[in-house]
């Protein structure tokens, strides 16, 4: 095996330089261009209002940027580190605000966990011990109840990483601290939480195979951890990303290699655990060693990235189609690595971060929908408060409740509070915004 270590408003932003890309019509834009050493740390999150934030380096700086992508530093973390080094990928919660993790920093030198208003004000929530993690990867998901979840690459008592709960005001709780062998080890890439109501997530290595090549694991919010799936090598091997759960329930990701040239993958993985190959990557026309978050975009086809492309020159964003072909929509620069993932804007194509750029790739597809995949509570009375979980919430323009117009606050792209309104009856929820109207596959059951 090769080795690696690792609410409402109108908007588009202006074109400001065209990179590398595929045949029109696809076209790739910057937004924006970095120099060192202030480069991203993270992908793009976008917020209310439909602004950007994301985590750089050269200070440490959370930076929020315009729809023009003009930026503007939200924090700056103090310089002794004792607040966190390394920024990754934000969160806004139901609550409104950002929550993130440091990879490193804190008087413990194990990373952080903090909090940070769209007003710039800062909280440091926790720093890692050790026994309780250290390295602290991938994007915090919140559950049911505003709990926050997350995952640390190593720590724990076989070093081997761990899974934990942290609560809005800096409730920590660890959940989980992986065996290092069987159950295997170093996760990267965060956790999802699933339909089924399980936190879903990878470890980039150990597993039940011999090769140790890394599994596909599931834990509830109460701790109980299952293997769900442990890489053979061939089929792929070394994932450095978490699970994306499609619509149609089942649950894909990418290898950083295997694969029929040994460059990587795409799988599906049903919720039983049944394994299938989707694509492999050839390092010449497709790009190598995908890693970070799949997206299902509002065509259908899925999009990420990869670490490398054309014999180790740059990164690549590529597209999967319903028919399982690959194509590399663009191509960066050599030395240039893509981060975390990429994100269907709200009014502007595909987004994402490089150590060099802020880039939009134009496909042409539709505006996406708003997608619910749950509400909390699920019954209540008129007047009640109830919070919408889903996504595509940015321009949301209108709530029902079976038919009737709902009050409602957008709070994040993923999170609506609503009041059940006068005259509302048992039914699906629907939520309209600039791409159309979506509703709830499950009734909401008004009392």
């Amino acid at each position: 095996m090769r080795t690696k270590s690792k609410w409402h408003g109108i908007m588009f932003p202006g074109l400001l330089l065209a990179l590398t890309a595929a045949a029109a019509p696809v076209s790739t834009i910057h937004l924006r261009q970095f120099s060192r050493p202030h480069v991203p740390t993270s992908g793009l999150t976008q917020i209310t209002g439909g602004d950007y934030v994301t985590g750089m380096q050269g200070p440490n700086t959370i930076t929020r940027f315009n729809q023009k992508g003009t930026p503007s530093a939200l924090y700056v973390f103090a310089s002794d580190g004792s607040e966190g080094i390394g920024p990754g990928p934000l969160l806004q919660a139901s609550d409104g605000n950002l929550y993130g993790t440091c990879y490193a920093g804190g008087v413990n030198h194990a990373g952080t966990i903090f909090k940070v208003t769209l007003n710039g004000e800062f909280t440091l929530l926790y720093t890692f011990q050790g026994l309780d993690g250290n390295g602290p990867s991938g994007k915090l998901v919140e559950g049911n109840g505003g709990a926050l979840y997350g995952v640390t690459q190593f720590g724990g008592t076989q070093d081997a990483g761990t899974v934990f709960r942290v609560s809005p005001t800096g409730v920590f709780t660890s959940l989980y601290t992986l065996n290092g062998t069987t159950e295997g080890y170093n996760m990267n890439g965060g956790l999802i939480l699933a339909s089924d109501g399980n936190f879903w997530g990878t470890t980039f290595a150990g597993g039940s195979n011999p090769s140790g090549a890394g599994t596909v694991f599931k834990i509830s919010p109460q701790g109980n951890f299952t293997s769900v799936y442990s890489f053979d090598g061939p089929n792929g091997y070394f994932p450095l990303g978490p699970v994306l759960q499609r619509s149609d329930g089942n649950f894909y990701g990418t290898t950083t290699f295997g694969g029929r040239w040994d460059f990587g993958v795409v799988y599906r993985l049903t919720p039983t655990g049944e394994y299938t190959v989707l694509a492999s990557f050839d390092d010449s026309s497709n790009g190598a060693d995908p890693f970070g978050a799949l997206i299902e975009g509002s065509d259908g086809n899925l999009y990420g990235i990869t670490d490398q492309e054309y014999y180790f020159l740059g990164g690549t964003a590529f597209r999967l189609s319903s028919t399982n072909k690959l194509t590399t929509l663009a191509a960066f620069g050599e030395g240039d690595e893509v981060f975390d993932g990429l994100i269907q804007a709200e009014g502007g194509g595909i987004r994402g971060t490089t150590d060099s750029t802020m880039f939009t790739i134009h496909l042409g597809i539709p505006e996406p929908k708003p997608s619910i995949t749950g509400f909390e509570p699920a019954r209540g009375k008129p007047g009640t408060v109830v919070t919408i979980r889903g996504d595509h919430f940015v321009y949301a323009g209108q709530v029902m409740f079976n038919g009737v117009a709902a009050q409602f606050q957008t709070t994040s792209a993923n999170f609506i509070l609503a009041v059940v309104p006068n005259g509302a009856s048992t039914g699906p929820v629907t939520i309209r915004n600039v791409g159309g109207a979506s509703s709830s596959n499950f009734n909401f059951t008004v009392e």
